[in-house]
């Protein structure tokens, strides 16, 4: 390959950049919270507050045998599964929203990570997972 090619910038229509390398970009992060069943909308209305765009909950079911179950004192199995992207920015204030919950109560602990999103195929979608209003040019 061309070494004068590799490091030019891709045009989808001529004269045109693909927005990554006309705007400034923010780093993503994939929220999950895996939590008891129905504390799941606590984290919705949480995150909304600090300005996460969308959240989803979905139901989950753990799989560990009744034995060991009972042994370490996991009383039910139901689970809330929350995810949602956030910027790098509103990360840290979504984990401390869980780690606060967390602390209210026994059934009100969980799990929460994140994970770094690499890419996404809609400026669409992007602008409105990051709450862009004005594209900042680089």
């Amino acid at each position: 390959m061309n070494n004068n090619l590799k490091n030019q910038p891709i045009l989808t229509e001529p004269n045109v950049l693909n927005y990554e390398d006309t705007y400034k970009l923010r780093e993503l992060k994939f929220l999950m919270v895996i939590v008891g069943r129905y504390q799941g909308d606590y984290y919705i209305d949480a995150f909304n507050e600090a300005g996460v765009s969308a959240t989803f909950v979905t139901y989950g079911q753990g799989t560990v045998r009744s034995d060991i179950q009972h042994i370490i004192g996991i009383a039910d199995t139901k689970k809330d599964v929350v995810m949602c992207l956030v910027t790098k920015t509103k990360l840290k204030a979504c984990l401390d929203i869980c780690e606060e919950r967390f602390k209210v109560s026994k059934e009100a602990k969980g799990v929460a990570f994140a994970i770094p999103v690499d890419s996404m195929i809609s400026v669409l979608s992007y602008k409105f997972i990051t709450d862009t209003k004005q594209n900042r040019r680089k």
